[in-house]
């Protein structure tokens, strides 16, 4: 939690983590045969994603909005050195 909150990465309502907005990329998952698994800490917690140089500098945070909402592994590279 704590990285989280250094991160800014925040929690999210019912909504965020199982509302409308979130329904099309879960039915598109659970098709293509990889569903979400049981969470096992706060299920409301949002996550993330974060590029860090060997130095320990941040290059990229990326802070989902709902629970589907990732970075696509393209945007990542990017952020390599």
């Amino acid at each position: 939690r704590q990285t989280y909150r250094a991160l800014g990465i925040g929690r999210g309502s019912l909504i965020d983590v199982a509302g409308p907005k979130v329904w099309a990329r879960s039915a598109k998952s659970i098709l293509t045969g990889k569903g979400q698994g049981v969470p096992k800490q706060d299920p409301l917690q949002l996550g993330g994603a974060i590029v860090v140089e060997t130095g320990g500098r941040v290059r990229y945070v990326h802070r989902a909005k709902t629970s589907s909402d990732n970075p696509k592994p393209e945007e990542l590279l990017e952020q390599l050195p």
